[in-house]
């Protein structure tokens, strides 16, 4: 793997190991309650994040099959993903896209590691794949800020991820 998406793959890979630890505590019951019927539980979040990694996937597998036509991302990528750094420290609040806010009533934790260690590994294959040819190649691409390149969807998804952390943190203190 390239050095650059080894290291952010690898700080993705820690954080969420950490992530599952300090959740190691929580009952089924907690892991599963909604603060209000219109928010998210921790489980439910933590698949959100499974789904967004999952296309993402996906999409970065499919697009390095026809690599040769796909554009240079260039200076337009490297600014999309600072606009995504930008809208993900507001104060905003944003609907994730439909594809990705599709997730289970409840969940157990076993079920959420299994299934975000399988999308890791995925992942972590796919990024194998990428060359150092490749590395400005629009393969990823963010349905809000457009296409990027590997390294800023794996910026992406850590930015994504520290978003969510927040909310899984201030969820844990109200248990």
């Amino acid at each position: 793997m390239v050095e650059k998406l080894r290291k952010k793959f690898e700080r993705l890979e820690q954080q969420r190991s950490r992530l599952f630890e300090a959740l190691s505590h929580i009952s089924h019951d907690s892991l599963n309650l909604k603060p209000s019927p219109d928010k998210w539980s921790i489980a439910q979040i933590l698949s959100h994040l499974i789904n967004a990694e999952t296309n993402s996937q996906l999409y970065i597998d499919k697009k390095i099959t026809y690599v040769d036509t796909t554009q240079s991302a260039g200076i337009k990528g490297w600014l999309r993903m600072m606009m995504m750094r930008i809208a993900f420290r507001l104060p905003v609040k944003y609907k994730a896209p439909a594809f990705v806010s599709v997730v289970p009533e409840t969940a157990t934790m076993a079920e959420l590691d299994t299934k975000w260690s399988n999308v890791r590994i995925k992942m972590k294959a796919t990024l194998e794949r990428i060359t150092p040819a490749m590395m400005d190649k629009e393969l990823f691409k963010q349905p809000f800020a457009g296409k990027m390149n590997a390294s800023h969807a794996l910026d992406f998804m850590q930015s994504h991820y520290s978003l969510h952390e927040k909310q899984v943190k201030k969820l844990m203190q109200h248990q």
